[in-house]
């Protein structure tokens, strides 16, 4: 079964949501980009903050999702990651909907 195949068998037996924008980090090599998806629920963040899942690119299968939390304010997207990893991005960098399945 193929990436988007097995996307899709997700999505419809667990009925996960979908994410509803994403950013990319481009390495600037032309390669494979790390990338956050931004949901519309707020799972384990604590009030006022949504869930969000990191996607490193370059990790072993299986360690590649790290999942998070985020906020939007002030034009920028505050994000903070179960690694401890944090930062903000302008929020023009969001995109609308999942990102491409290539990207991971």
């Amino acid at each position: 079964m193929n990436l988007i195949a097995q996307a899709i068998f997700l999505a419809v037996v667990t009925n996960a949501p979908a994410p509803v924008g994403h950013i990319v980090f481009n390495d600037g090599n032309g390669g494979k980009s790390d990338a956050v998806s931004l949901y519309a629920e707020r799972g384990d963040c604590p009030a006022g903050a949504m869930r969000s899942v990191y996607f490193v690119a370059r990790a072993p299968a299986g360690q590649n999702e790290i999942p998070g939390c985020y906020v939007i304010k002030d034009g920028f997207v505050y994000m903070v990651f179960a690694d401890g990893d944090q930062g903000r991005v302008p929020a023009d960098m969001v995109k609308p909907g999942k990102r491409p399945v290539a990207w991971i």
